[in-house]
């Protein structure tokens, strides 16, 4: 009696049923990838000798293209023999489906906070170093500059 794995693998290796051993073999490819983008990883397909990965988060697909693409190109490469159904000759791309696209909005814009001088300049300096006495000097100086712009 056969075991089941057996059984999968012959079944997989039935012509009909190459796109059930592609997407096996594609699922394979993600022990490649960074734990955060395998999070935000949506699926992987095949179209026209490109591997795609569909992201749920446009800057991770970017960092994906910018830094991952040649690193994962290279891991598959040298582990031909475990992807099989796979072209010889691929490209690799991350995208993020328009529909997500769409929903996803940018960072809202960061708005500094600034705050007013309340000192007026008026402190004694007893510092015995020069270059910290000239450094307080300085300060005093900036502070009375602002107080007079303010009035």
């Amino acid at each position: 009696m056969k075991d089941s794995k057996h059984i999968i693998s012959t079944i997989t290796k039935n012509f009909g049923l190459k796109k059930l051993s592609q997407s096996h073999e594609l699922e394979k490819i993600k022990v490649f990838l960074p734990k955060n983008f395998k999070e935000n990883l949506l699926f992987i397909s095949i179209k026209n000798q490109q591997i795609l990965f569909a992201f749920k988060n446009p800057i991770i697909c970017n960092e994906f293209n910018k830094y991952l693409i040649k690193n994962i190109s290279d891991s598959i490469q040298e582990y031909q023999d475990f992807f099989p159904s796979l072209p010889k000759q691929f490209n690799i791309k991350g995208y993020v489906p328009l529909n997500l696209l769409k929903e996803f909005k940018a960072p809202t814009q960061i708005t500094l906070q600034i705050y007013q001088e309340t000192a007026l300049g008026n402190f004694q300096n007893h510092c015995k170093d020069k270059k910290l006495h000239e450094g307080f000097e300085k300060i005093r100086n900036k502070i009375i500059q602002l107080q007079s712009i303010k009035n």
